[in-house]
């Protein structure tokens, strides 16, 4: 499925050493390369680290990650069996309220062209959960989360299924079940896209399946 560890090891050098863009030159600023299984059948991709990540130099494991892995369980998905990552490497900061910012649109582009579709050729998964709307808009610009969260998506002959970020119940309790039950729905989606069913949203929103994985560069 994957060209292997050290592949990915160097990679995490690279994201490690990185200087691209202005977040680098912050203070107590440390990258957070992706982690996971090299030759995972599934990626999940999120948005950004958070202030706990930034410390800990692992993706998910604050407050988001706590939830995420709940989650995960309900589809029950192992964690040796998934690679997670982020579309940003850098944690973006706060505002004066806590509230962790997004990424810059050019913040965004440096990491995508540089890291985030080397993470996609190198680990090569079937399938990617992209969490929330950077996310999906890096994969899929132009479609908003909000309409096709929990659906399988055929995009050249990998399967995404968005996903609402797991920050997004934090700050909006409302979606703590609809996220629920778009993770109990992966075995199911999971299951039809080995079986060959890949249609499941408009037909406008479907890729044919001769095209190649794009990332929107932003």
């Amino acid at each position: 499925m994957g060209y292997g560890n050290n592949t990915l090891d160097e990679l995490r050098t690279w994201i490690l050493d990185c200087t691209k863009c202005d977040l680098s030159s912050l203070k107590n600023r440390r990258p957070v390369p992706g982690w996971g299984n090299p030759n995972a059948n599934i990626m999940l991709i999120g948005e950004a680290p958070g202030a706990v990540e930034n410390k800990s130099g692992k993706p998910f494991v604050g407050r988001s990650g706590q939830l995420l892995t709940n989650m995960l369980r309900l589809a029950d998905i192992q964690s040796a069996r998934i690679y997670t990552t982020n579309v940003a490497k850098c944690w973006p900061d706060s505002d004066k309220n806590g509230k962790q910012k997004s990424p810059t649109k050019k913040q965004m582009a440096t990491c995508i062209s540089h890291y985030l579709v080397k993470e996609l050729e190198i680990v090569n998964p079937s399938i990617v959960i992209a969490l929330g709307s950077k996310a999906l808009g890096a994969i899929l610009p132009g479609e908003k989360i909000s309409d096709c969260h929990g659906r399988l998506i055929d995009k050249g002959g990998t399967a995404i299924i968005p996903m609402y970020h797991p920050a997004a119940a934090i700050h909006q309790p409302r979606l703590m079940n609809v996220i629920r039950e778009d993770f109990t729905r992966i075995p199911e989606l999971v299951k039809r896209w080995m079986d060959g069913d890949r249609i499941d949203v408009p037909s406008e929103l479907v890729s044919p399946g001769n095209e190649n994985l794009a990332i929107n560069p932003y």
